[in-house]
């Protein structure tokens, strides 16, 4: 499978000062895949993803707080 231009957003932390919509986290051009998130224990939370943005590079891991 093949995502192009995927957003990620935050939505597995539920809680009611969240937008009900999730938080984006990712978007930039090339495939975004595999996501997963962690609960950094005060309120946010720590979202890891493997980017393919830059062909010249190859894939990378990026990662991204986000928090209410």
């Amino acid at each position: 499978m093949r995502y192009i231009g995927l957003t990620l957003l935050l939505c597995i932390f539920v809680a009611a000062a969240w937008p009900p919509d999730g938080v984006p986290v990712g978007g930039q051009a090339g495939d975004q895949l595999r996501p997963a998130a962690a609960d950094d224990g005060a309120g946010g939370a720590w979202v890891v993803w493997r980017d393919d943005r830059s062909a010249a590079t190859g894939p990378d891991i990026y990662a991204r707080h986000v928090d209410k």
